[in-house]
């Protein structure tokens, strides 16, 4: 297993922030992450705001290349459903190998 720490900016503009749940997954030269849930409370993923994450991947990945990054809120009837227009605007993530004793 290999820690990463996961840092998301968004974007300062009105209405950028997310009430959705993100989620990532990390790719590098010896492979991805799987999924990487991020946990939330009311005040992250806000407009203007920066918010870091240490998450766990199964394997070291190496040097990391790309990152898929999406949403999901939870519908009326429960189940969980893509968000088309909930408008938050991801300025910018970034990835980086948590080096561990």
């Amino acid at each position: 297993p290999a820690e990463y720490r996961v840092t998301f900016w968004t974007g300062g503009e009105f209405g950028a922030g997310t009430d959705a749940n993100v989620f990532a997954e990390l790719f590098g030269a010896n492979g991805s992450s799987g999924t990487l849930p991020m946990d939330r409370d009311a005040s992250m993923f806000d407009a203007k705001c920066v918010d870091a994450f240490t998450r766990v991947s199964p394997t070291h990945l190496g040097e990391l290349a790309e990152a898929l990054v999406w949403i999901e809120s939870a519908s009326s009837s429960g189940f969980m459903s893509m968000v088309s227009g909930d408008g938050w605007n991801l300025d910018k993530i970034e990835g980086e190998h948590v080096a561990t004793e």
